[in-house]
């Protein structure tokens, strides 16, 4: 699957996946379940904006299933709700060239490379960055990574902005990380690497 375009669905959330066979089902509350079954790519070199934004695919060891060097903004669907962008390659590698721009990003696949930006940075509370895994690998709902790498360029924000407290960036491997990036947490913030 390639965008190229802009896909705006401002008040709703988007899915986009990539896969031999892709399964939907109503998960609830307006939401929609995606299962990948087999392999995919997904390249993102577009715009997108939505309240709520995840870009699945469905790869195999070392393979490239997501390919992310366009822009995606989350901002939430109203002020109760968070801006999330989920990018999860399953078994394949996760790239971010791009930028994304949200209150929660979540970067997952056995391997994932971050070379762009990852923002999010909010006026109202902390926003919260999970690269790879959750705390220390230990969060049950969110998979862990194999490998990390954080390259030099990429820049990770989680800034407090009009003095409110900072964000949570969470980096996580099971096997390894590298960093040679930035991460910028202006505010009370917690890093975990």
């Amino acid at each position: 699957v390639e965008n190229k375009a802009t896909v705006s669905r401002l008040g709703e959330a988007g899915t986009l996946v990539g896969s031999d066979e892709v399964y939907l089902s109503e998960k609830g509350g307006g939401k929609i379940q995606v299962r990948l079954q087999g392999q995919g790519e997904l390249h993102q070199e577009g715009l997108i904006r939505a309240c709520i934004v995840e870009l699945q695919a469905g790869g195999s060891l070392h393979s490239l299933a997501i390919n992310q060097t366009g822009i995606i903004e989350a901002k939430g669907c109203d002020q109760d709700s968070t801006g999330k962008i989920t990018l999860n390659a399953g078994g394949g590698k996760a790239s971010v060239f791009g930028k994304l721009l949200a209150e929660e990003v979540h970067l997952l696949g056995d391997e994932v490379l971050l070379s762009g930006l990852v923002d999010v940075s909010c006026s109202s509370k902390g926003g919260k960055v999970f690269i790879g895994g959750g705390i220390e690998g230990k969060e049950s709902t969110i998979p862990n990574s194999r490998l990390v790498a954080i390259t030099e360029g990429a820049k990770i924000c989680a800034n407090g902005l009009d003095q409110a407290d900072g964000g949570e960036v969470f980096v996580w491997a099971n096997q390894s990380t590298h960093f040679w990036g930035l991460i910028e947490a202006k505010g009370l913030s917690l890093i975990h690497i």
